[in-house]
């Protein structure tokens, strides 16, 4: 319906009551930057330490320090965010090969794994065996346990956030969502019961000196030093080009939310390189924040775990919100944007519900403690960090953002849907005739309109 860089804030804005829209807006608009920010650091945390983890494999003389993970987090990211630079022409080809690997080298670990792994757990203990840590509760475990699970799956938006450098968005990206949802789930799903029956003595693999226990299956399974660094580094490659695709699109995100004056120091975070073609700025700050994340590692594992962890709760939040407003739009009969991806009104509406549920309830168990009984030290203090960021952005919003922040809807209204959408390569005029300004846009973000502000007219160009 509204393929923009915006994102989640975006359809708020659109989608949300008019009284509410400004301030629902600049919340999802606060809770994405965050989310992203925290996820990029944590990406190039796993890439950077699985380094860490083939040199201890491959020199058991090395003594793991943390500050030298930290050092090659930031080699991580620097290096992705020189390649949305300098390469982002390619981007696409870059993926495309990369789509490739991942496929590869999926077929390449499950089939090594089925074949050389001995012996392999019956499927009786597979199936019907619970590993509780010291819940007392099978069902209590499982769902602190669900918390992992749900990482991956964060993050979908990222492919929206690019929307306006995609030709047809509103055609190919819920294609693209559902296509890869469904594939990478299916992968997902297969390797994880794999790994099941393979993983053999759990206590000795969760105790690895590599910090990562599928390094250390992968060790035991080949018993060769070389295939287990082949295969790890598959997941290393995939893992730094993840990476790269999510600095692209927390980048634009954020680009999108300082280019409707939702940050400090929007006018220099807002602005896209005119030789790269690119917001740079945006792109730097993602770079420099994750860095500075990332230093709280050498203080302190768990008080990096604590600050990343809240990507869940940030995205989760902003995805509560959007589709909350979305259902409230269908329930009370508000007219729709047209849609090119329709599950019809009912189903449509039954699956909004469904996730819904499972969002309350990921959001609600990300907020407990990682292991039964925790101490101040290993607590989940995720939840007071996160309200000292909302905090910070209500009080920025009190006394700038209320005055300068007006949300995405107030600066488009979209006439004739149809034929705008036919050109996707186009600009088109806005003329804000409330505040005598004239704004070029992207036909992309034209296709968010808004029936509310009448004085704002869209032209297509010649």
């Amino acid at each position: 319906m509204a393929p923009t860089s915006g994102g989640q804030y975006h359809w708020v804005s659109e989608f949300s009551p008019r009284k509410y829209q400004k301030e629902l807006s600049y919340i999802v608009g606060w809770l994405g930057v965050l989310g992203w920010q925290v996820g990029i650091a944590f990406g190039a945390f796993l890439t950077g330490t699985i380094i860490q983890g083939l040199i201890v494999l491959n020199h058991p003389t090395y003594i793991y320090e943390r500050w030298h993970g930290t050092l090659l987090i930031i080699a991580v990211l620097i290096l992705a965010g020189a390649i949305n630079v300098f390469l982002a022409q390619s981007l696409h080809l870059i993926q495309g090969a990369v789509l490739v690997g991942h496929i590869g080298g999926f077929f390449g670990i499950l089939i090594t794994l089925w074949v050389l792994a001995e012996p392999k757990a019956s499927s009786h203990d597979v199936w019907t065996t619970f590993y509780d840590p010291g819940w007392n509760s099978q069902g209590l475990s499982c769902l602190v346990g669900i918390v992992a699970s749900v990482s991956p799956l964060l993050g979908a938006d990222a492919a929206a956030h690019m929307a306006e450098e995609l030709q047809d968005a509103s055609y190919l990206l819920p294609r693209i969502l559902t296509l890869a949802t469904l594939i990478n789930g299916a992968m997902m799903f297969i390797m994880a019961v794999t790994i099941c029956y393979v993983i053999g003595d759990l206590e000795q693999v969760l105790s690895t000196p590599t910090e990562y226990p599928f390094i250390q299956i992968f060790s035991n399974i080949t018993k060769s030093l070389t295939a287990t660094n082949a295969m790890t580094s598959v997941i290393l490659i995939l893992g730094f080009f993840g990476c790269v695709s999510d600095t692209a699109g927390s980048s634009r995100q954020l680009f999108a939310f300082a280019r409707d004056k939702g940050i400090p120091f929007s006018s220099w975070v807002g602005r896209v390189h005119p030789r790269f073609d690119v917001p740079v700025n945006a792109i730097i700050v993602i770079g420099v924040v994750s860095a500075l994340i990332s230093l709280i590692n050498i203080g302190s594992i768990v008080a990096f775990n604590i600050v990343t962890s809240l990507g869940t709760g940030t995205l989760t939040s902003s995805y509560i919100i959007c589709i909350s407003v979305h259902v409230w739009q269908k329930v009370t009969g508000q007219p729709m944007l047209p849609s090119r991806f329709n599950l019809g009104r009912r189903f449509g509406l039954f699956m909004k519900l469904v996730a819904l549920g499972w969002l309350w309830l990921v959001l609600i168990i990300a907020f407990f403690p990682g292991i039964p009984d925790p101490t101040s030290a290993t607590m989940n203090w995720s939840v007071v960090v996160l309200g000292g960021v909302v905090v910070f952005s209500a009080v920025y919003f009190v006394l700038y953002g209320r005055k300068s922040y007006d949300g995405p809807v107030a600066y488009v209204r979209k006439l004739d849907w149809r034929r705008l959408s036919e050109a996707p390569q186009a600009l088109a005029i806005v003329i804000d005739q409330k505040k005598n300004e004239i704004h070029l846009i992207p036909i992309a973000a034209v296709s968010i309109p808004s029936q509310r502000y009448p004085d704002q007219i869209v032209h297509r160009p010649p």
